[in-house]
C-alpha cells in the first residue's frame, strides 16, 4: 500500500483477504456416531485456510474474516474469552481454531495484526468481525466482542485500532487495524447484509459523514458447488463493473465485497452422519459434497483469470477467498493494490 495515495477511501482499493481466517488448524472433541469417531471427517468442511494469520498477512492478505464465539467446547462457555470458531454448536458441529496446540483468541489476532502493523506502518488491515452463531439458546457474544476491542483499544492508547462508525481515507488508518462488523450494536464499520441469506445483496451499510450512503454490494452464495459458485461470481462482477470508477474520478459512493468462498454440505444432521458412515464403509462420499478446498481449486483460477482482465483502476472492494494463497492472492496484492 505503499504507492497508494493518503485520500484514497477504503473501499476504493481492492483489497485481498481471507474468508474464515483462522481455520488453517482447527479442534473439535471426539464427535462419536454409531462407535465412529466421525470429526476427522468433519474437518476438511471447518477449513477454509491453509495458512496462518501471521503468513497470511505476511504474503500480502489485508483483510481478515473473523467467526467468534465463547464457546471452549460443546458443553462450555466462558464469559470474556472469545474463541475463533467455524461452524454451529446447535448442531454439535463448531470446531474451534488453533494456533500452536492452543485455542487462537481474539486478543492473540489482534496482537498479532498490531505488530504486523508496527513492522509494516505504511500497511492497513481490516478485521472483519462477526458472532459465529446464535441459535436463541446461547447467551449472544457481541458484549464481549465489543469490550473486548475497547479495552484492547485502550490498551493501546488509541493508537493501533481505528473503530470509528465512518469509511476513513488510507492516510487516516495506515498503521492501524479497521474493526469492522454485521452487528449494528458493535464498533467500527457497518458492513450489515440487508440478509444473511444464500444470495447476493445490497445494502446502506456507511455513516459516514463524507459519502453518504455508502452502497455495499455482496456477493455471498455460501452453500453452492464450486461451478455455480464460479458462476455467481462472474455476475458479481459483471454487476459492479459498471458501478465502480476509475481512477482519477471523483470519490465513489459504491463499494464491493465479494466472498469467493462456499462450502457445499446438507444440513440434515443425521444425514451428514449417515453419509460419512458409509464413506468409511464404502470408501465414497456423496457427489453432493464439497469442502471449501474443492470449490476454491475451481473458484479461485477462475477468479484469477477475471481479475486480470478487469480495465486497469476499476475498484470492486474486498474479496475474502477460500485458501487465499491458492492462484490468485498474489495478483491481487501486487497488482490490483497499485490501482
Amino acid at each position: 500500500m505503499t504507492g497508494l495515495p493518503d485520500d484514497r477511501y477504503l473501499y476504493e482499493i481492492n483489497i485481498p483477504g481471507a474468508h474464515d481466517a483462522a481455520t488453517a488448524s482447527v479442534w473439535h472433541e471426539e464427535i462419536d456416531y454409531l462407535a465412529y469417531d466421525v470429526e476427522p471427517y468433519l474437518e476438511p468442511f471447518a477449513k477454509a485456510q491453509d495458512k496462518s494469520i501471521e503468513d497470511q498477512l505476511d504474503s500480502g492478505v489485508r483483510a481478515l474474516d473473523l467467526r467468534l464465539t465463547n464457546w471452549i467446547d460443546g458443553t462450555r462457555e466462558k464469559d470474556g474469552v472469545l474463541i475463533l470458531a467455524h461452524g454451529n454448536d446447535s448442531n454439535g458441529f463448531c470446531f474451534r481454531c488453533m494456533e500452536r496446540l492452543d485455542l487462537l483468541t481474539l486478543t492473540k489476532v489482534l496482537d498479532e495484526v498490531t505488530a504486523f502493523l508496527d513492522e509494516h506502518p505504511t500497511e492497513t488491515v481490516i478485521l472483519k468481525v462477526k458472532e459465529e452463531y446464535d441459535d436463541g439458546k446461547h447467551k449472544p457474544v457481541w458484549g464481549s466482542i465489543k469490550s473486548t476491542i475497547q479495552d484492547y483499544d485502550k490498551s493501546t492508547g488509541g493508537k493501533k485500532l481505528y473503530i470509528e462508525d465512518r469509511w476513513p481515507t488510507l492516510g487516516e488508518v495506515r498503521g492501524k487495524a479497521v474493526i469492522c462488523s454485521d452487528d449494528k450494536n458493535s464498533l467500527g464499520l457497518d458492513v450489515i447484509q440487508i440478509s444473511t441469506g444464500n444470495e447476493q445483496t445490497t445494502t446502506d451499510c456507511s455513516k459516514t459523514d463524507t459519502i453518504d450512503p455508502v452502497h455495499l454490494y455482496y456477493e455471498n452464495h455460501w452453500s453452492v458447488g464450486g461451478s455455480d459458485k464460479k458462476t455467481y461470481v462472474n455476475q458479481f462482477l459483471d454487476t459492479i463493473k459498471g458501478t465502480l470508477g476509475r481512477r482519477g474520478e471523483a470519490h465513489l459512493d459504491t463499494a464491493g465485497l465479494l466472498y469467493s468462498s462456499s462450502n457445499l454440505i446438507t444440513t440434515d444432521v443425521d444425514k451428514i452422519l449417515d453419509d460419512i458412515i458409509m464413506f468409511i464403509i464404502r470408501g465414497y462420499m456423496p457427489d453432493d459434497w464439497q469442502p471449501p478446498r474443492d470449490i476454491a481449486d475451481t473458484v479461485n483460477p477462475a477468479l484469477h483469470d477475471r481479475v486480470a482482465t478487469m480495465p486497469s483502476g476499476k475498484y470492486f472492494g474486498i474479496v475474502l477467498a477460500d485458501f487465499c494463497g491458492r492462484s490468485f492472492r498474489g495478483y491481487l496484492a501486487i497488482e490490483l493494490s497499485e490501482s
